[in-house]
């Protein structure tokens, strides 16, 4: 139902290459860390990442925009500005959404804090704070694997213990099963796989 029209400072086709290669990566990690008896509901979260930023900018349109131009002008990074404008983050909304529709809590639940740092996760009891862990760390070799920046993006880069913790014994081969689906999830959309060499945005990284 979104379209160039009600979100037009949205890369909608990014977004959503970004969700379902955060489903895949998620799948690897819960396969080579056995993390099978906590993985209820983890892919469901992973899709829906991002889904609030797109349920809060329908809603306030010109606000939004304001918000985009400043970040590209600026090189802030949106969820920065995000935090500012309004009391919830887009994380927290969708999460608060699905509640509302009555979806299971563990397919929402971890959602609400996939945007805290690593050592405010690691105040989480278990076995959130594992499940949160896995789907941030999905999302980072997601946008990775799909290798298309924007200006305002911020990455935060995972402690070695968190990937200790998770029993990662190769990042390498999770990022390379993720970006193996690439090129066939690209094709169902009716577009040629990102070429790395065509991105001109900055990618913010935070240690």
């Amino acid at each position: 139902s979104l379209n160039a029209t009600t979100l037009p400072w949205m890369d909608l086709d990014l977004a959503w290459r970004r969700s379902v290669a955060a489903g895949l990566a998620v799948e690897h990690i819960v396969a080579q860390g056995k993390h099978h008896d906590i993985s209820e509901g983890l892919l469901f979260a992973a899709l829906m990442h991002s889904a609030g930023r797109a349920v809060l900018g329908t809603h306030y349109p010109r606000r939004y925009s304001r918000m985009v131009e400043q970040c590209v002008a600026t090189g802030e990074p949106l969820v920065n500005r995000e935090k500012l404008v309004f009391p919830e983050s887009h994380a927290e909304v969708m999460s608060r959404l699905l509640n509302d529709w009555q979806i299971p809590t563990e397919y929402f639940e971890p959602l609400k804090y996939i945007l805290d740092d690593y050592e405010s996760l690691s105040r989480l009891s278990e076995p959130m704070r594992t499940r949160v862990e896995i789907i941030k760390v999905g999302i980072l070799i997601a946008y990775i694997a799909v290798a298309q920046w924007q200006a305002w993006d911020l990455i935060e880069l995972p402690p070695n213990a968190v990937l200790e913790r998770l029993r990662l014994s190769s990042v390498k081969s999770i990022l390379e099963g993720t970006e193996s689906a690439l090129p066939g999830l690209c094709s169902f959309c009716n577009e040629a796989a990102p070429n790395p060499a065509d991105c001109d945005h900055v990618m913010r990284m935070s240690y």
